[in-house]
C-alpha cells in the first residue's frame, strides 16, 4: 500500500508550525510518501490513496489536474481555515463543493464548529485535534519564567488589525515587543520561550450565505 501526501512545497510545511508537526508525523509513516505538487503534477504518481495538505488556494487553483491523476480513488483533505471556502465575500468561495464534485473527498479541519458546520453543509467532513509534539513540550534550552526577557511579545506579520491592538495596549502602558516570522519551527519555538507573554489577535468578519 502506499499514500502520496500531496505539499504546496517541502520549505513551506517544514517552516509553518502546523503543517511542520503534520509533515513529520506523516514521514514516519512507511506507506505515505511526501511529493511537492510541481512533481506530483509532472510524475502523475499512482497510489492507494492521496492525502492533500496543501493551501486551499492552491488545491482550488489545481483541482482539475489533481483529479484526473487520482482517478477514483480517495483523497483526504487537510485544512487549517476551511471557512475560506464559505467566506461570501472570499476568493475561495465554493471550493469545497468543487473539490467533492471532481473527487472522492473527506475533509479533515482543526475546529470542530466548522467540521460540525460543513458536515450539515453535506460534504464528508471530521474534526482533528490538533497539539503540540511531544518533542517539543521538554527543551534543554528552556529558559525559567521571571528570567525571559521579554514581558509581552508577538512573531509574526502585523496586520493592520493587530497593530491597532498593540497601539491600544501601548497606550496602557504595555509595550509589546514584536520579532519578524521566522524561518523554522524551531526557531520559532526558541523565540517563543524569551517571551512571558505571548500576545495574538485573529480578527475576520465572517459573513456566510
Amino acid at each position: 500500500m502506499q499514500i502520496i501526501n500531496i505539499v504546496d512545497s517541502l520549505a513551506y510545511v517544514q517552516s509553518n508550525c502546523f503543517q511542520h508537526q503534520l509533515y513529520e508525523t506523516l514521514s514516519t509513516n512507511v506507506f505515505v510518501k511526501t511529493v511537492e505538487l510541481n512533481e506530483f503534477l509532472r510524475s502523475k504518481p499512482k497510489a492507494d490513496g492521496y492525502i492533500s495538505t496543501l493551501k486551499l488556494r492552491t488545491l482550488a487553483t489545481h483541482i482539475e489536474p489533481i483529479a484526473t491523476i487520482i482517478g477514483n480513488k480517495k483523497l483526504s483533505v487537510y485544512d487549517q481555515d476551511p471557512w475560506e471556502s464559505f467566506r461570501d465575500d472570499g476568493p475561495w468561495k465554493g471550493s469545497y463543493s468543487k473539490i467533492a464534485q471532481l473527487t472522492y473527498a473527506t475533509f479533515f479541519v482543526t475546529s470542530r464548529y466548522w467540521a460540525d458546520w460543513i458536515s450539515k453543509k453535506g460534504l464528508r467532513c471530521h474534526f482533528v485535534p490538533m497539539w503540540v509534539l511531544p518533542k517539543y513540550c521538554i527543551q534543554p534550552s528552556q529558559i525559567e519564567f521571571n528570567n525571559r526577557p521579554i514581558e509581552v511579545g508577538f512573531i509574526g506579520q502585523i496586520h493592520p488589525y493587530r497593530k491597532e491592538l498593540f497601539d491600544h495596549l501601548k497606550s496602557k502602558n504595555i509595550h509589546v515587543t514584536t520579532l519578524p516570522s521566522k524561518s523554522s519551527y524551531q526557531e520559532f519555538l526558541t523565540a517563543l520561550r524569551t517571551m512571558k507573554i505571548f500576545i495574538h489577535a485573529e480578527t475576520l468578519p465572517l459573513m456566510c450565505d
